[in-house]
């Protein structure tokens, strides 16, 4: 997120443990299959290279990870659930 939040772009491999919650494939990151992971990480770092347009566009929605994910709107969600418990 702090990454995303300064628009680099983030590569992540697509395990169990939370990336798919915060990178959309493609749009704000690159999400990868955990199965092929030498040719999958050459592929995006060789997309990310090359096409600077499309790098572009990641890295401003990258950026949007703030308006998503930013202390206040985490501090609100818990506020609401801990309503909702209590």
């Amino acid at each position: 997120l702090e990454a995303m939040s300064y628009g680099l772009i983030c590569i992540s491999f697509d395990i169990n443990a939370g990336p798919r919650d915060i990178i959309k494939n493609g749009v704000n990151g690159w999400l990868l299959k955990d199965q092929e992971h030498e040719m999958a990480l050459r592929t995006a770092f060789f997309n990310y290279l090359t096409d600077e347009h499309g790098a572009a566009m990641i890295r401003k929605e990258a950026i949007r990870v703030r308006d998503v994910f930013s202390p206040t709107i985490i501090y609100e969600r818990w506020f609401d659930l801990f309503q909702r418990v209590l």
